[in-house]
This record gives C-alpha cells, structure tokens and sequence, in this order.
C-alpha cells in the first residue's frame, strides 16, 4: 500500500506536473490581481474553456474507441482469413465479411477492408488485413475549420492492420 502512495507522489512531484501547476498558480495570480476582475467574472471567462476541455475529452474518447473497434475488426478479419480451406479467394471471402460486419456492429458505415496475401494464400503464408475509416471530428471538427484554409482539420484516418500466419 506504501508504494502506491509513494508512486503516487512520484508521478506529482515531476517536473512537467510542477511546471503545470506554477503556469496555473501565475494564472492565478495575475487573473486574481485584475482591478474589477470578481469571481462571477472570472466564472464567466473559465466557463467556456472548461465546457471546451471537455468536449475534447468526448471528441478524443470517441475517435479512441472508434480505432479500438478497427483494431479489433482487422484482427477479426485476419483470424477468419487463416482458418482452413486454403485459396486467397476463400481466405478472402471469409475475411473481408467478417471485418466489416464487426465495422457494422458498431455503427461504422465509412469503413475500408482491406485483404493480402502473401504467396498463394497456402500453410504458412501471412494474411494481412486492413482496416481504414474516415473519423470526423462532430463538435472539434467545425470550429478547427473555421482557422484554416483549403484542409478539413476536422478529418482524419484512423488505420488498422492485423497480420497472422495462414494455419
């Protein structure tokens, strides 16, 4: 129980964590040292930025569940595709399927299966399967747009590639 306590009081006393709480302690400082600056002010101004952190909390979340779902769905994919008979075709038919239905199973639309094989898909080749989506940022999305030009920072693609050895 000791070194937990004491872990616990390692991962505090770094030096990024002291460095975040002095730039917060001077924050303070200086919002406190403001004339006219009162506590319903100081609300107001906080507000926003905390309600922003968390919506960036829910956004990052999502977009991290959405590539443990990928992950999974290519090495879903790539299990069913070793399995016997042998033939790229037939590995190919039973894991590309397999894949997208597990995209499907969690409301992925957009997805990108993606199936190789190394050889002629016989005992002991690799089967490699790849899975892409498309994430689209709903509430970062938008207001990332309005700072920049031609590029949608909202955007980006999430990739997964699992690989066995064909049984």
């Amino acid at each position: 129980m000791i070194d937990l306590v004491l872990g616990a009081f390692g991962e505090v006393l770094n030096l990024q964590t002291l460095g975040l709480i002095a730039i917060g302690l001077v924050i303070g400082i200086v919002i406190g040292a403001i004339p006219g600056l009162n506590v319903p002010l100081a609300v107001a101004i906080a507000l926003p930025i905390l309600l922003a952190l968390l919506v960036g909390i829910f956004e990052f979340a999502r977009a991290y569940n959405v590539q443990q779902v990928i992950t999974n769905a290519a090495r879903e994919g790539a299990r069913e595709g070793v399995l016997p008979p042998s033939g790229s075709a037939s590995s190919q038919a039973r894991a590309v399927p397999r894949a997208q239905a597990r995209l499907s199973d969690a409301n992925i639309v957009s997805g990108t299966v993606t199936f190789t094989c190394t050889g002629g898909c016989d005992t002991g080749d690799q089967v490699s399967v790849t899975v892409s989506v498309d994430y689209t940022f709903v509430f970062i999305g938008p207001i990332l747009s309005l700072f920049s030009s031609g590029v949608d920072p909202g955007t980006i693609t999430l990739r997964s590639t699992a690989t066995m050895r064909k049984e």
